[in-house]
Order: structure tokens, then sequence, then C-alpha cells
């Protein structure tokens, strides 16, 4: 499995390439902002995981998000950061981003991501779409289809309603809903499932799609079946 590395301190790119090939990982490094952008218009590799700082020199690799997104669909992403606050969290899940670890961090929490991401590449899709009712859910354009009108949905609700489509009736806890999609088991960001999945909840209603959310106090949430 190919990984790209795109870190401006040597000393932790170093150290991170060593630990990762320690592994069976493939790791490709590049230092700079301009790199990745020349990388995402050259490459004749193929990444699998996307590692990325997210400030490199004056230029913020977020702002590639989307374009990496776009040329690598099934690509899992991890964000670097010194920035550790919920909001910057946030903006880079929405952003694309499939996970997002703060700095200083230990290397054996970092392998444990980047294997979970791994999986998660691994895994089998024979179909790009999920379909439940009157809705569609692209996993490719992360968007729903529903009566012949297409919506883009925010990264976090399209990752909570893929994990709730694909299992219907099985029931997530918020804690599990966290781990299983961002890698982070702090259940001090619960409230961030809470709000999505009440933006989720309203979007679905708006738009008179034939998915119910259910939760139980204390539980959890699950898809009505």
């Amino acid at each position: 499995m190919n990984i790209l590395l795109v870190e401006d301190e040597s000393r932790i790119a170093h150290s991170i390439v060593n630990c990762l090939q320690q592994e069976g990982f493939s790791v490709e490094h590049v230092e700079a902002y301009d790199d990745l952008v020349a990388f995402l218009q050259h490459a004749d590799i193929k990444p699998s995981i996307f590692i990325l700082d997210r400030l490199l020199g004056d230029q913020d690799s977020l702002s590639l998000l989307s374009s990496i997104r776009k040329q690598y669909p099934h690509a899992g992403i991890l964000i670097l950061s010194a920035i550790s606050s919920v909001g910057e969290k946030t903006m880079a899940l929405d952003g694309g981003a499939d996970d997002y670890l703060a700095k200083p961090f230990a290397l054996s929490e970092l392998t444990s991501r980047v294997k979970a991401l791994s999986r998660r590449a691994l895994k089998p899709n024979n179909s790009p779409f999920i379909k439940h009712n009157n809705l569609v859910l692209d996993l490719q354009s992360h968007s729903l289809l529903i009566s012949g009108k297409t919506v883009r949905l925010p990264n976090r609700e399209y990752l909570i309603l893929k994990l709730l489509l694909q299992n219907p009736g099985r029931v997530y806890s918020k804690i599990q809903m966290i781990e299983s999609m961002w890698e982070n088991d702090s259940e001090s960001e619960t409230n961030v499932v809470e709000s999505t999945i009440s933006s989720l909840r309203r979007r679905l209603e708006d738009l008179k799609a034939e998915v119910v959310i259910k939760n139980m106090r204390n539980v959890g949430y699950w898809i009505e079946t």
C-alpha cells in the first residue's frame, strides 16, 4: 500500500517514514506545498493514503483537499497539525479529510491511525452507491441522489450517513462513530456527533428522504428499517 507523506520538518518526516516502512508500507515523501501540487499533476503512483502536514511554510494543505479527494476518491487522508482545536478539526473533516492528528504525537498512535485507514481502503466495494428507499448515496462524489436531485453533503454528514446506511438497524454509540470515522476516542467531542446528526436529519427531512435516523439516550443511533 502506497503512502504519500507531505511534511516539511525533516526530523519528523524521517521518523514517520522509518516507522511506517518498518510496518510494511511503501512511503513517498515530499517536503513543500509546491511539491504536493506537482505530485498531483504528474504522479505515476496512486497513493492509498495521504498524510499531510497542515501548514507548509505559508501555505495550508487544506486548500488542496478537494483536489485530492476528486483525483483519489477512495484514498484515506490524515492531517497532521500543531493546531488542535475542535474548530480546526471540524474544518478539516468537512473539507474532505478522514482523520486529524495533533502534534506532538506518538508514532504508535500515528501507525494505528494509518492502519485503520488502510483497512478501510482495502475493504471491497462492489458498488459506488448505497440505496435505501428513495435515497441513493454516491460513494465517489459524497452526494445524495433523491428524485432526480443531487445534493453534495458536508464530509461529516456523509461519513455518518454512510456508516448508518451500510448497516441499517445496527445501533452505533457516539464513541463508536468517532472511533470508526475519525479514529478519535475523545468523549469530549461527542457533541460533534450530536450536531452533525441534527444537521443531517434536517437535510434529509427537507429533501423528503425516506430515511429515519433513530436514537435512544445513552445507547446510540441507527437507521430505522
